[in-house]
């Protein structure tokens, strides 16, 4: 019994550990990001106006892939519908929860712990 107690502390303590680690490295990455977002409408226009043109072995011309005009939006431009519907397919206690989920956290330690290999994500 004083085993399985020890193993349950040693358990907690490192996923709490990783639950701060990965929020730290999520911070950072999203710092490092946000710079780069006010300006990713200019890189997709840029990047939309160039066809793809695919040619033969002879270098005959097949034919043009015209790219589809994407604009990003934001957020608060779409349908309260769409986004509740996103976030229902991506996580469905996302209400529930402030970044990570407890219970997603807990059973990917299990999977851990019992050598699953059903790959799931905890936020």
């Amino acid at each position: 019994m004083k085993f399985f107690k020890r193993g349950v502390v040693i358990f907690l303590s490192l996923m709490c550990v990783g639950i701060i680690a990965g929020g730290i490295f999520m911070g950072n990455s999203i710092k490092a990001v946000e710079p780069l977002v006010d300006r990713i409408g200019e890189h997709l226009k840029e990047y939309n106006s160039t066809p793809s043109i695919i040619y033969s072995a002879n270098h005959v011309k097949l034919f043009e892939i015209h790219p589809i005009y994407e604009e990003p939006v934001n957020l608060p431009d779409l349908p309260k519908h769409v986004t509740q519907a996103v976030l229902a397919a991506e996580d469905k206690r996302f209400y529930d929860h402030s970044g990570v989920d407890p219970w997603s956290a807990l059973r990917i330690g299990k999977n851990i712990v019992t050598g699953e290999k059903n790959p799931t994500g905890g936020s």
